[in-house]
């Protein structure tokens, strides 16, 4: 079976076929002429006039380089582009590199910044850790410090660093040791206990063990109260604290350290003009209620129902009723005056804080001389404390190297308590336990 099929159409379908491909031809060549036939040009300059040898490069929208070229030695440069949506940079080194749109723009005028110039200047140190005359890079100590500065309670009275501290420091526990004036406090870094010895942590001022100008002071034996006289540093003077809280403190501080380190830092001369600061503070304090004591007619009734209650006879009472109303009786006035001691012992302390420093310093010496006076009188009658407290810190640069420092102090405590510890029982309990 033969089929016939028309030699006109076949001869049809090439010749659209040829006019197509002839067609798609002419719009690439047309193309490509357009994007090779646009040419930019320019200069490129900076600070110091013109920039030989720069790099001048036509970029993409996914930043390749499309084309490239560098500016001759007037800082002259032609590129042909291929197309211009791209972007023009120009890059030299030791200048700020420039991104350009080329868009409709032929010619260009570029003038680069310089990469040199310091806009600014960061200086970093390494934070030391000075002790014992071994000065340790903070980051490579390897005990639990952490750091107090005195600005964050400037202007807040206190009486000394252990009051500062109190509540302060993570794993620092501060607790009273009774209402006395300079009763101090009893420190525990960490919950140190022991049966026998001390756990009191060292005191160091200065990257100096703070210890009492009595050469007898025993550390290991020492009681709360003569612990809290090596706290007697002004509190304006002190500049920071800094807690060692483990027993790797060792290392820096011996068997000492054992309890913790307390390092304090005290303020030092500054530079400049001569500045005289005075403050005062005054701070006042009182004793909460307490215990509901009874009167004496509280008391003659209770003794009544102790009479009363054995027999629950009236008659039990017949003698001790005679008792509270005979006034020949030598203990009648005990129940009938109704005395409240423990109000009659008790008043509204007050502190009395008064600090003068004086600071400056020239090219070579700086000082600092400051003078604080405490007066304090307790809630309990007939306490009172009275503080002397001064130092002298002068530093002389005699070069770079060398330095000479004075560190001069001296504490006047002069302490008026109602109880000299021989007793087990204060003035309060006392009170508490006189008949009304």
């Amino acid at each position: 079976m033969f089929r016939y099929i028309s030699t006109s159409r076949i001869q049809g379908n090439k010749l659209t076929a040829f006019l197509l491909t002839v067609l798609l031809s002419l719009l690439s060549l047309s193309a490509n002429a357009q994007g090779q036939g646009v040419r930019i040009s320019g200069q490129v300059t900076d600070d110091f006039g013109e920039v030989a040898a720069a790099n001048v490069v036509e970029r993409d929208a996914n930043n390749r380089i499309i084309s490239h070229t560098v500016t001759d030695m007037m800082g002259n440069f032609s590129l042909a582009i291929k197309s211009p949506k791209n972007k023009l940079v120009i890059s030299y080194v030791g200048n700020e590199t420039v991104t350009l749109n080329i868009g409709n723009q032929r010619v260009f005028k570029v003038k680069m910044g310089s990469k040199t110039v310091l806009q600014d200047v960061v200086v970093k140190a390494t934070k030391k850790q000075a002790s014992g005359g071994l000065v340790i890079p903070q980051r490579e100590m390897t005990t639990a410090t952490q750091t107090f500065n005195m600005e964050d309670v400037e202007g807040l009275s206190f009486t000394s660093a252990d009051e500062v501290l109190q509540g302060e420091i993570a794993g620092l526990d501060i607790v009273a040791n009774s209402g006395n004036l300079g009763a101090g406090t009893q420190m525990r870094l960490r919950g140190v206990t022991t049966i026998n010895g001390d756990a009191n942590p060292l005191i160091v001022v200065d990257d100096k063990i703070f210890d009492n100008p009595d050469e007898s002071f025993d550390f290991q034996n020492a009681s709360e109260e003569q612990y809290a006289s090596l706290l007697s540093v002004n509190v304006d003077d002190i500049a920071s604290i800094q807690v060692l809280k483990d027993a790797a403190a060792t290392a820096i501080w011996g068997a000492y350290g054992a309890n913790g380190v307390i390092q304090i830092t005290t303020k030092r001369g500054i530079r400049g003009k001569t500045k005289v600061n005075l403050s005062y503070k005054l701070t006042g304090t009182w004793m909460p209620k307490g215990y509901n004591l009874m009167n004496g007619d509280d008391y003659t009734m209770l003794m009544k129902e102790e009479f009363y209650n054995p027999t629950q006879s009236s008659t039990a009472t017949t003698s001790m009723a005679e008792l509270n109303y005979d006034k020949s009786w030598a203990e009648y006035e005990n129940w009938n005056n109704n005395t409240d001691w423990v109000g009659q012992v008790s008043q509204f302390g007050m502190l009395h804080n008064i600090n003068l420093n004086i600071t400056g310093g020239g090219e070579k010496a700086t000082f600092r001389i400051s003078g604080s006076y405490d007066n304090q009188t307790g809630t309990i009658i007939k306490q009172r404390l009275d503080r002397l407290t001064t130092r002298l810190v002068l530093d002389y640069d005699v070069s770079d190297r060398i330095r000479f420092s004075t560190n001069f102090a001296l504490t006047y405590t002069n302490n008026l308590r109602n109880w000299d510890g021989s007793s087990t029982t204060s003035i309060l309990g006392k009170a508490q336990q006189l008949a009304p």
